[in-house]
């Protein structure tokens, strides 16, 4: 079996020899500065992530609030006040188009709330990361996405208030009832948000 010198090249030596000669004088401060910016620049790569999936979120609450506009129209152009067959099928078909709307705001809120939850850790994360402008920054939208929250709720509720009555128009007990539930569930979320505040 040959030495592990005898194995090595010339450029082998040189480069073992060049290391022997290079100062290695790391102080401890000098270990935890290169820690602590990794720890920064791994909580700065979270936030990031965070945000991204909270634009995501957002993207999604605003399509489902188009989605719930465009539903909210066809069940005006639906929308009769006769009492004859023909105008309770269209008053039926109106408050279906509510209830869809108003599920779609529900679904809007629901997607901005999750936003505002994911700009709360990016937020937190950058505070981690030594950003407290971004951190500052995100913690703006996260409460700009609950407005938008609260504001979808809203909607969601006046939506299936409207299929109630619609329903009711339509003489349709039982999805009379149902979307007067359904409001009444938002509007109790909507109490409760206020009442956390």
């Amino acid at each position: 079996m040959k030495n592990p010198e005898q194995c090595m090249t010339e450029t082998d030596r040189e480069g073992t020899e060049q290391q022997a000669t290079l100062p290695i004088d790391i102080s401890k401060e000098s270990i935890s500065e290169i820690l602590l910016f990794k720890a920064n620049e791994k909580a700065c790569e979270s936030a990031e992530r965070w945000k991204k999936a909270a634009e995501d979120r957002k993207q999604a609450g605003a399509a489902h609030e188009t989605d719930a506009e465009a539903k909210q129209a066809d069940a005006a152009n639906e929308r009769n006040a006769g009492i004859d067959d023909k105008s309770k099928a269209k008053n039926e078909k109106a408050g279906d188009s509510e209830c869809a709307a108003g599920d779609s705001y529900e679904d809007a809120a629901s997607n901005y709330d999750k936003a505002a939850d994911n700009l709360d850790e990016a937020a937190e994360q950058f505070e981690k990361g030594g950003k407290p402008d971004s951190a500052r920054a995100a913690q703006k939208e996260a409460a700009t996405a609950r407005e938008n929250a609260q504001k979808a709720l809203e909607k969601s509720a006046k939506a299936h208030e409207k299929a109630a009555n619609d329903y009711k128009n339509a003489m349709k007990p039982g999805k009379e009832a149902k979307a007067a539930e359904k409001a009444a569930d938002i509007r109790e979320q909507l109490a409760a948000r206020a009442d956390a505040v």
